[in-house]
């Protein structure tokens, strides 16, 4: 294992609140000798290292090496110990019990993290409102220390839980400020906690603001699954359940009143089901729709929506062009239309596209 005996060193004796002149008293050395410890230039004795481990309540490995960090076993065995102390009503002792668990494990931010919330949970075994303060400043505290660490991902993490600390202690500035800096996804939607401290702070345009981001996070997500269970149920030759779905698919849209949201993929849906049942009047009222969509957010009118002087217009004007072009190819190539090809329908939506383009 590296050796990392003078970053551990200081370490463990900052956390103690010792000066190396105080921790050379303690252990009959020299100041200089420590100074020279935490300075790489020299290394104790085994004899001294063995005194100074001991001191701090610490294996000679963890002294030494790199700071190792407990398993999932470990921390779930710390976290229960942690638990059955509170359960005895003993804060001082569930307090004393993390300040010797973190010597040891001090830079585990999963173990903070886990004794945090046994912290938490710890809180119902008490009735002591002054008991329950410290309690909840230890909270505080171990989330501060993932929250500030310098891994980015833990970080995030321990904003979002600080975040959420925050807002059940109704300290709603303090959440806000934190849930405001997470840029990145974790296993929890910063966004979700966001919207109920804007709430809770009488922000209402802000949170209708999220409010509004989250639904369509959400409208996409119900979106994509209905799509995905109308493919995977006709790759598993079910159509009568993909119909179903599709139905459900049509029905939710209407409700949400946000059809032309989902208006691309119900179309694409109505198509592969038609084709299977070799539907033509399901198939083209699927494909007229699909091409109105098409039409309706990349037609040539679109370009009124844009400066024809802005590059930026052009680029988009030739974008939609080509989206248009390559669904008139389709149109005139792709097989799964053949079983409508000849219908004057069919050839009434082709020229419809054609005029776009």
């Amino acid at each position: 294992m590296k050796n990392r005996f003078s970053e551990n060193l200081i370490e463990l004796r900052k956390k103690n609140n010792l000066t190396q002149a105080q921790l050379a008293e303690k252990l009959n050395i020299s100041a200089a000798a420590v100074s020279k410890w935490e300075k790489e230039k020299s290394m104790p004795d085994i004899d001294t290292a063995i005194s100074l481990a001991d001191y701090f309540a610490v294996s000679l490995d963890c002294l030494l090496s790199e700071n190792y960090k407990p398993d999932d076993e470990q921390i779930e065995k710390i976290s229960k110990e942690c638990l059955n102390v509170l359960a005895n009503k003993n804060y001082e002792a569930a307090a004393n019990y993390i300040k010797n668990i973190l010597i040891k494990y001090s830079k585990s931010t999963d173990l903070k993290i886990a004794l945090a919330i046994s912290l938490q949970s710890g809180e119902i075994f008490l009735s002591d409102n002054n008991e329950k303060e410290i309690l909840k400043n230890e909270q505080e505290k171990l989330l501060l220390e993932v929250a500030y660490n310098e891994d980015r991902e833990s970080s995030n993490l321990g904003k979002y839980l600080l975040g959420a600390f925050y807002l059940r202690s109704k300290d709603y500035g303090k959440a806000e400020n934190l849930l405001k800096q997470i840029k990145q996804k974790i296993y929890g939607n910063p966004d979700e906690l966001l919207c109920s401290v804007y709430l809770c702070r009488k922000k209402y345009g802000k949170a209708e603001e999220i409010n509004n981001k989250l639904k369509s996070a959400a409208i996409n997500s119900v979106n994509n699954a209905f799509f995905t269970e109308t493919v995977l149920s006709l790759k598993a030759g079910d159509i009568e359940r993909a119909e179903k779905n599709y139905l459900l698919h049509k029905k939710i849209a209407e409700t949400l009143g946000n059809s032309d949201f989902f208006a691309n993929t119900i179309s694409e849906s109505g198509m592969m089901i038609a084709q299977k049942k070799q539907d033509k009047e399901f198939m083209l009222d699927s494909l007229e729709n699909y091409i109105e969509f098409f039409i309706r957010n990349f037609g040539a009118d679109k370009k009124n929506l844009f400066s024809e002087n802005s590059d930026k217009s052009s680029g988009r004007l030739k974008y939609n062009n080509e989206i248009l072009k390559i669904l008139f190819d389709d149109l005139n190539t792709d097989i799964k239309y053949n079983f409508v090809r000849n219908e004057k329908r069919f050839k009434s939506i082709t020229e419809k596209l054609k005029e776009q383009i």
